[in-house]
């Protein structure tokens, strides 16, 4: 049943893929990746397993395990339209094309076994997938995309199926396929070239596209608190020294803010509840806040917060409503009440050259909050 001579060049290409497909695939054990450059993995193993039957098994043998191969095949583009259709964010339906992979193994098995006609079986490899690609294609060309990739990924799957359809037509209505015929008519390998260069086009295009998302995650990863989702320190700082960049005539308050008695929370416990309060705290802060307003952590229990263009009596009023929620937020915690409260001090400036100052004016006015008894907010040192 197999080659009796195999030739160590035609296994490379199947090998190749099967690897690079099951690294892909098993990858988000190790770090997260993109879940469509995970179906781009699977599918990639699948066709490679399909090549390497083709390439190992006999060509008189080819017919019985044609429909296995077939199936792979579909299935391998099945999960590439999945993967291009996460990227671009647009729907599909696995029931419809389960169905078509149904009818087109069905179709294959037929004119495998029962009446072999190669020409079909070949009809049958291409009218599949452009089926597959094409049941979304309404929602593929009226998807928004704003970046460059994601539009030169639908412009080549387009691409792809228009010179797939070409093929098509070409072989079913022109030519009258037969192995021979196939392997001397320049035009059908023109298009197969032609079919194989969008194809890894298409899959440049997707590692390109992961690769950018990977980075962009790791990017965020560093700018953001892993624990409350919000702007860490250095992040904060970039944002500070962008606005330092900017003139801006109107008035803005810079609040530094600490969780009371938060080592008490930590003690009596556990550390696990005291990350519970810092995210609730946090929750709490930055749903108050407006659109154009920051927030970061900058400590264990610490927050900095930036109000833009604000008035003096609206800030206060702001503060005071987060200071009020949060302490008639009570966490439950084994049947145990446990109430947290927060204090500020709030500082107000013109100039954003003046925020460090500011800060530092905020931090003395947060102090004395706690001086005189937390949970309060502090905007005037004390003679």
């Amino acid at each position: 049943m197999l080659v009796p001579q195999l030739n160590a060049f035609s296994l490379v290409t199947p090998l190749f893929m099967i690897t690079m497909g099951f690294v892909i695939s098993i990858m988000p054990f190790i770090k997260h990746i993109p879940d469509y450059l995970v179906r781009y993995g699977y599918s990639t193993a699948l066709a490679g397993t399909a090549l390497l039957m083709y390439s190992i098994i006999q060509p008189t043998e080819i017919p019985r395990i044609s429909t296995i191969i077939s199936g792979l095949l579909f299935f391998s583009v099945a999960l590439f339209v999945q993967a291009v259709s996460l990227r671009l964010k647009v729907k599909i339906s696995w029931l419809f094309m389960l169905l078509i992979i149904a009818i087109g193994m069905s179709i294959t098995f037929y004119f495998s076994i029962i009446d072999e006609q190669y020409s079909y079986r070949l009809s049958m490899l291409a009218i599949v997938p452009i089926a597959l690609f094409t049941h979304n294609l309404p929602a593929l060309y009226e998807a928004q995309l704003k970046h460059r990739l994601d539009r030169l990924l639908r412009v080549s799957v387009v691409l792809l199926i228009f010179v797939v359809i070409f093929r098509i037509g070409y072989l079913m209505f022109v030519l009258e396929p037969s192995n021979e015929i196939l392997a001397n008519n320049m035009l059908f390998a023109t298009l197969q070239l032609l079919i194989l260069v969008l194809s890894i086009a298409l899959a440049a295009l997707l590692i390109s596209c992961a690769i950018q998302d990977i980075y962009q995650e790791l990017k965020r990863e560093s700018r953001i608190d892993p624990l409350t989702g919000l702007l860490n320190r250095r992040a904060f700082q970039e944002k500070i020294q962008q606005r330092q960049q900017r003139s801006s005539p109107s008035q803005h308050a810079v609040i530094v803010c600490d969780i009371d008695h938060f080592k008490h929370i930590n003690d009596n416990y556990g550390h696990k509840i005291g990350d519970i309060a810092l995210k609730k705290v946090a929750d709490i802060l930055r749903k108050s806040l407006r659109k154009q307003d920051e927030i970061s952590r900058i400590g264990g229990e610490e927050f900095l917060i930036l109000l833009h263009d604000i008035d003096r009596d609206t800030a206060l009023l702001v503060v005071e409503r987060m200071r009020h929620h949060i302490e008639q937020s009570v966490m439950n915690i084994q049947n145990q009440k446990i109430k947290i409260t927060i204090s500020f001090g709030i500082s107000f400036f013109q100039d954003y050259a003046q925020i460090h100052e500011s800060i530092q004016h905020a931090d003395l006015l947060l102090y004395q909050s706690k001086k005189y008894g937390r949970n309060q907010v502090q905007w005037q040192l004390s003679p």
